[in-house]
């Protein structure tokens, strides 16, 4: 009969909605399963990784030197060359991003401030960045964190052709190592790549940079100078043919020559 008709269409709404509530409230659990697990993941990973290194960054004066300029000192393809990264990259990526932006000093540059030696929360900056890729993922669903990856990677200047790198005093990964770059092909090849394969890009970048800060950079502004296969050196290196000021200690790098072998630096005060 007609009654007996709407009973089943009624309770055929009502069984269809407990399903959808169920449904819903199960995704929630695991949502906040997963979120409890990356947090004490991201709390673990400070505590082994980053606390007792938390000075380890790079500043924005930090230039990269010639060896590391030009290329890629590791291919995206060379991701088991160090298999402890990678595994990182691919078990635990939320820390293993965020100690990417904090070492290539992506973070400090955002809240505009250094990392804090002394502090209780020593590299709080870290948490920063695991913080920002928790609301990126969670805003998006993660549609949106390989754009904002090879952003970080290919830099505004190499993808659209603006005069600035990116907004305020930030240094995407090209330009700090001077890598070349195609534009928006380049941009799209590097999105796919953390799309597809995050783990062996973010294992290329995380070497990259951790080699530069592993065996020295200089600062722009000439402050300190590292000698390749000596100790830091204070004052700017001299340019042969450039006039030497008095009163300043200078470094002297002889050239390699043909059958003579490799020069060494000389430090001196004039």
């Amino acid at each position: 009969t007609a009654r007996e008709l709407q009973y089943y269409e009624y309770e055929y709404e009502y069984e269809t909605s407990q399903q959808q509530r169920d449904q819903q409230t199960a995704d929630l659990l695991v949502t906040a399963i997963m979120t409890v697990v990356q947090a004490v993941g991201v709390l673990f990973y400070w505590a082994l990784y980053v606390r007792s290194s938390h000075t380890k960054y790079l500043p924005k004066t930090a230039v990269a030197p010639q060896s590391l300029r030009g290329r890629w000192l590791y291919q995206w393809t060379d991701c088991f060359g160090d298999m402890g990264t990678c595994c990182c990259f691919l078990w635990c990526p939320l820390a293993s991003v965020a100690d990417l932006y904090y070492r290539s000093g992506w973070v400090h540059v955002a809240v505009k401030k250094e990392t804090d030696a002394t502090g209780c929360c020593r590299g709080q900056e870290y948490f920063m960045a695991a913080g920002f890729l928790l609301f990126l993922n969670a805003c998006t669903s993660g549609c949106c964190y390989p754009c904002v990856q090879s952003f970080l990677r290919n830099g505004c200047r190499n993808t659209v052709g603006s005069a600035a790198s990116a907004p305020g005093e930030y240094i995407d990964a090209r330009t700090r190592f001077q890598i070349p770059s195609n534009g928006c092909d380049t941009f799209c090849s590097d999105c796919c790549l953390w799309c597809w394969c995050g783990a062996c890009a973010g294992t290329q970048e995380y070497r990259h940079v951790m080699h530069l800060l592993n065996h020295g950079y200089d600062q722009s502004q000439g402050v300190v100078s590292v000698v390749p296969g000596g100790a830091p050196v204070v004052g700017a290196p001299v340019v042969m043919g450039q006039p030497v000021v008095m009163g300043q200690p200078v470094v002297v790098q002889a050239a390699n020559t043909e059958g003579t072998g490799t020069g060494t630096g000389v430090a001196a005060s004039k």
